[in-house]
């Protein structure tokens, strides 16, 4: 039997500025995707690119679950729970811890690129492609070459949502920061 375990994704609908202009660019109500590690210091957090310094910078970092994590109050977010083998959690989750221990810069051109299908820098990241390398990189590693059609660069957080439901996400949670 194969041991399984869930991967949960939490999708923001955010209500700042930014937040709207990425909605409006993608025509889509999620405006950034973070995944939740339940497994650090006994409490759940978040890995996310996230503004720092003010928002002048912003790298892939542990955040906060919840009002005192910066994410406005009122935000609405969902918990999208994926079921995985257990070799596909830790290869994941490993991608996304690896990617805030090193704090992998935040790739602010790749927003404008949603439309363009691609660019950006390769040594930087935004929210959702952070979240689709990694799965995409597993999935090609297990053979599943359909993946080699999803370009992460291009990958915004509502196409992110439909893919975790393609690949057979449940929405186990939801409600406002």
């Amino acid at each position: 039997m194969i041991r399984t375990r869930n991967l949960e994704y939490v999708q923001f609908q955010g209500v700042g500025a930014l937040s709207s202009i990425i909605q409006g660019w993608t025509r889509d109500k999620d405006s950034h995707s973070a995944v939740l590690d339940r497994e650090r210091g006994g409490r759940d957090q978040l890995i996310e690119q996230w503004p720092h310094e003010g928002g002048i910078k912003s790298w892939m970092d542990y955040n906060e679950f919840g009002p005192y994590g910066g994410h406005t109050i009122g935000t609405p977010w969902a918990i999208w729970s994926l079921e995985v083998p257990a070799e596909a959690y830790d290869f994941i989750m490993g991608r996304y811890r690896e990617s805030a221990e090193i704090k992998r810069p935040y790739d602010w051109v790749g927003i404008r690129d949603f439309g363009f299908r691609g660019g950006g820098d390769p040594d930087k990241t935004f929210c959702s492609e952070e979240m689709c390398t990694a799965m995409r990189d597993w999935m090609l590693n297990q053979g599943h070459t359909e993946w080699e059609n999803i370009k992460p660069v291009a990958v915004h957080p509502g196409y992110w949502r439909n893919l975790l439901i393609a690949m057979g996400a449940r929405k186990t949670q939801e409600g406002l920061i």
